[in-house]
Protein backbone atom coordinates (compact mmCIF):
# COMPACT_ATOMS: atom_id res chain seq x y z
CA UNK A 1 0.00 0.00 0.00
CA UNK A 2 1.36 3.63 -0.69
CA UNK A 3 2.92 5.36 1.93
CA UNK A 4 3.88 2.21 4.09
CA UNK A 5 7.19 1.23 4.80
CA UNK A 6 9.02 -1.29 2.67
CA UNK A 7 9.65 -5.06 3.83
CA UNK A 8 11.26 -8.10 2.20
CA UNK A 9 9.06 -11.64 1.54
CA UNK A 10 9.95 -12.48 5.42
CA UNK A 11 9.05 -8.98 6.85
CA UNK A 12 12.08 -7.38 7.55
CA UNK A 13 12.23 -3.46 7.35
CA UNK A 14 13.86 -2.03 3.90
CA UNK A 15 14.61 1.99 3.54
CA UNK A 16 11.97 4.08 1.63
CA UNK A 17 8.26 3.78 1.67
CA UNK A 18 6.15 2.00 -1.14
CA UNK A 19 4.97 4.26 -3.54
CA UNK A 20 2.32 2.22 -5.17
CA UNK A 21 -0.30 0.19 -3.79
CA UNK A 22 -1.07 -3.09 -6.17
CA UNK A 23 -3.07 -6.24 -5.48
CA UNK A 24 -2.51 -9.67 -7.08
CA UNK A 25 -4.55 -12.70 -7.63
CA UNK A 26 -4.20 -15.73 -9.37
CA UNK A 27 -7.65 -16.13 -11.01
CA UNK A 28 -7.21 -19.10 -13.71
CA UNK A 29 -4.39 -21.64 -13.95
CA UNK A 30 -3.65 -24.65 -15.10
CA UNK A 31 -4.03 -26.17 -18.74
CA UNK A 32 -7.48 -25.64 -20.55
CA UNK A 33 -8.28 -28.42 -22.90
CA UNK A 34 -11.20 -27.46 -25.14
CA UNK A 35 -11.20 -24.04 -23.97
CA UNK A 36 -9.47 -21.13 -26.23
CA UNK A 37 -8.33 -18.30 -24.99
CA UNK A 38 -11.15 -15.84 -25.45
CA UNK A 39 -13.53 -18.20 -23.42
CA UNK A 40 -10.71 -18.49 -20.47
CA UNK A 41 -10.69 -14.47 -20.48
CA UNK A 42 -14.55 -14.52 -20.58
CA UNK A 43 -14.54 -16.94 -17.70
CA UNK A 44 -11.93 -14.40 -15.60
CA UNK A 45 -14.36 -11.51 -16.55
CA UNK A 46 -17.71 -13.53 -15.33
CA UNK A 47 -16.25 -13.74 -12.19
CA UNK A 48 -15.05 -9.99 -11.87
CA UNK A 49 -18.54 -8.88 -13.28
CA UNK A 50 -19.88 -7.60 -9.91
CA UNK A 51 -16.72 -5.77 -8.83
CA UNK A 52 -16.66 -4.09 -12.61
CA UNK A 53 -17.66 -0.24 -11.01
CA UNK A 54 -14.68 -0.79 -8.96
CA UNK A 55 -12.07 -1.00 -12.18
CA UNK A 56 -14.13 1.95 -13.68
CA UNK A 57 -13.39 3.96 -10.23
CA UNK A 58 -9.62 2.94 -10.24
CA UNK A 59 -9.28 4.19 -13.73
CA UNK A 60 -10.88 7.59 -13.05
CA UNK A 61 -8.80 8.14 -10.05
CA UNK A 62 -5.71 7.27 -12.13
CA UNK A 63 -5.40 3.53 -11.52
CA UNK A 64 -4.90 1.19 -13.56
CA UNK A 65 -5.48 -2.51 -14.08
CA UNK A 66 -4.42 -5.22 -16.10
CA UNK A 67 -4.95 -9.03 -16.93
CA UNK A 68 -1.84 -10.97 -17.23
CA UNK A 69 -1.85 -13.75 -19.40
CA UNK A 70 1.55 -16.26 -19.06
CA UNK A 71 1.46 -18.42 -22.56
CA UNK A 72 3.57 -21.21 -22.20
CA UNK A 73 3.37 -23.62 -25.06
CA UNK A 74 5.71 -26.76 -26.02
CA UNK A 75 5.70 -27.32 -30.08
CA UNK A 76 6.23 -24.99 -32.69
CA UNK A 77 4.53 -21.16 -32.75
CA UNK A 78 1.53 -20.25 -31.13
CA UNK A 79 -1.06 -17.53 -31.55
CA UNK A 80 -4.90 -16.74 -31.02
CA UNK A 81 -6.83 -13.91 -31.52
CA UNK A 82 -8.82 -11.26 -29.73
CA UNK A 83 -12.00 -10.19 -30.79
CA UNK A 84 -13.29 -6.86 -31.32
CA UNK A 85 -16.37 -8.38 -28.59
CA UNK A 86 -13.70 -9.26 -26.18
CA UNK A 87 -11.96 -5.92 -26.70
CA UNK A 88 -14.77 -4.08 -26.35
CA UNK A 89 -16.09 -6.07 -22.83
CA UNK A 90 -12.47 -5.16 -21.41
CA UNK A 91 -12.92 -1.65 -22.09
CA UNK A 92 -15.90 -2.13 -20.25
CA UNK A 93 -13.15 -2.88 -17.63
CA UNK A 94 -11.08 -0.59 -18.39
CA UNK A 95 -8.61 -2.85 -18.31
CA UNK A 96 -5.39 -3.86 -20.17
CA UNK A 97 -4.08 -7.21 -21.19
CA UNK A 98 -0.28 -8.20 -21.01
CA UNK A 99 1.14 -11.35 -22.59
CA UNK A 100 4.28 -13.13 -21.13
CA UNK A 101 4.87 -15.72 -23.77
CA UNK A 102 6.87 -18.73 -23.09
CA UNK A 103 7.82 -21.26 -25.95
CA UNK A 104 9.30 -24.43 -25.38
CA UNK A 105 13.99 -23.96 -24.61
CA UNK A 106 15.20 -24.44 -27.99
CA UNK A 107 18.18 -26.97 -27.81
Amino acid sequence: MAGTPRRTPKGHQLSGVYDKTYWTARILDGTWPGRDLESAINAVLDQLASNRSWFIDLDASGGESELFVGWFFDEGNSGDKLKSALLARLAEFRMDVSFDIYPEPQN
